[in-house]
């Protein structure tokens, strides 16, 4: 039945095609959009609370009709991995001190 409807409407196979694949990547977006807002979200907010740098990659593509105010450099991180010759005032301040995780496990078992 709904062959016969398909094939009475008023368009050609290469509308009908693109109207097709425009319809998957609309779905494929919305479906990457449900897993980033019921996954993701609160794990990159997290990790941008503690300072964990989080990038948002796109492709040149979409920058077609985008209004760039300014190009900005990139900035040096305040910290980095911490460097084995370096001093150990250098480093950056811990986050967290207390028992390893191997400690927990170990009570646990």
């Amino acid at each position: 039945m709904w062959l016969e409807q398909l094939q009475t409407l008023p368009t050609t196979y290469n509308k009908m095609l693109f109207a097709v694949t425009s319809l998957q990547r609309t779905f494929l977006e919305l479906d990457a959009l449900y897993i980033y807002m019921t996954v993701y979200k609160d794990v990159l907010q997290q990790f941008w609370g503690v300072g964990v740098p989080i990038w948002f990659v796109r492709p040149c593509e979409v920058f077609d009709k985008e209004n760039i105010l300014a190009v900005v450099h990139l900035q040096q991180p305040r910290f980095g991995l911490p460097d084995p010759d370096a001093h150990a005032h250098d480093a950056p301040p811990a986050l967290y001190m207390g028992n390893s995780m191997e400690d927990k496990i170990a009570a646990i078992h």
